[in-house]
């Protein structure tokens, strides 16, 4: 956990108000150059982050933060955007969406990016566009992505998830049961984390990649793309006994489709989702999957890019450039040995 000002002034051997003064940069104060490496060493040692809302109140900036959005029917994204709303007001500004997807004005969308303090990026493409948009801004947008960072600007920041550590977690899991045709579901173009981590695990283990992809189509959503994939799934060229899915809701279709076809989960497939949404532990089989930690993304996400807008130089060069989140496997019933026809190594 990151320590507080208190620490940073106790590691330093200075007064909290020393810290707090060398920290502002604030006027009228002027400290030796040793004592400044000191207070700052200690911050970045200890992860030190200004409390950025505090001193927001005694300021006159825009307070709206841009959250981008484009049609999407995944349920994560939408709860994300719900849990990075809730945190943005705690710290004193109004969350507002940005409609980056392809058919808005360029210059438009629901908000003129000008007016606005910072945004969080939901995608990797909306992060090119807002950096694109405000390249001749004085200081840039602030942004912050909660995918893979694309851009190079002084002014971005990343909060992501290790999805290669879960989705190899969950791929090990399956292994280790004795599954060696371990399919994938997802769409064609995703998280690129989750997808690229599959064929490399595949060589890994000396197992032939198995892809069921889904076209990317506005109208499309994961739950019932899945049910209507679940016959390629279970077909003779499919043939998995075990299927990767690339979020919680393909999974919960998968089970569903396979269902329709007489096929149990996990006596005749297992299925692994990922995100750990609360339909998770609601369907039957309750589904096993990798928990993304979504509260501490949308906290981390708000605080870093609030800190960056009310940092001054030196508080900025404190903050991370990225913080990666840890995914962890939750095995429930969803996933067992594969049925004796098929528990076979060869591979």
């Amino acid at each position: 956990m990151p320590g507080n000002i208190l620490d940073v002034a106790r590691q330093a051997g200075v007064s909290h108000t020393t810290v707090s003064r060398i920290l502002r940069n604030a006027d009228g104060f002027s400290y030796a150059p040793g004592t400044r490496r000191k207070v700052l060493a200690a911050a970045r040692d200890l992860g030190y982050v200004p409390n950025a809302a505090a001193r927001f109140m005694r300021l006159k900036k825009t307070r709206l933060i841009g959250i981008t959005t484009q049609p999407q029917n995944a349920y994560a994204t939408y709860s994300l955007i719900e849990k990075l709303s809730l945190r943005i007001r705690e710290l004193g500004y109004t969350p507002v969406l940005v409609d980056l997807n392809a058919s808005a004005p360029a210059a438009g969308g629901f908000l003129d990016v000008t007016h606005l303090a910072g945004a969080i990026c939901m995608y990797a493409k909306h992060e090119r566009e807002l950096a694109a948009r405000s390249a001749g801004f004085p200081r840039g947008l602030p942004l912050v992505t909660i995918r893979r960072q694309v851009t190079a600007g002084p002014g971005v920041r990343m909060v992501t998830t290790d999805n290669v550590s879960g989705l190899t977690q969950a791929f090990r899991h399956l292994y280790d049961l004795g599954h060696r045709r371990i399919g994938f579901l997802g769409y064609s173009e995703s998280d690129p984390g989750r997808q690229a981590a599959y064929p490399v695990l595949c060589r890994q283990y000396g197992l032939a990649p198995r892809w069921f992809s889904v076209p990317v189509r506005p109208e499309n959503n994961p739950f019932a793309s899945a049910v209507h994939m679940a016959r390629a799934v279970s077909g003779r060229r499919g043939g998995v006994t075990a299927l990767l899915c690339e979020d919680d809701e393909f999974a919960a279709g998968a089970i569903a489709g396979l269902d329709d076809l007489g096929l149990k989960v996990p006596g005749d497939v297992s299925v692994v989702g990922f995100d750990d949404l609360p339909l998770a532990a609601a369907v039957r089989p309750r589904l096993t999957t990798v928990g993304v930690k979504m509260n501490e993304k949308a906290d981390a996400a708000a605080r870093l890019l609030v800190a960056w807008i009310e940092g001054n130089d030196v508080q900025r060069e404190l903050l991370p450039a990225s913080i990666v989140l840890e995914a962890a496997l939750i095995i429930r019933d969803s996933t067992a040995q594969p049925p004796a026809r098929n528990h076979t190594h060869a591979k």
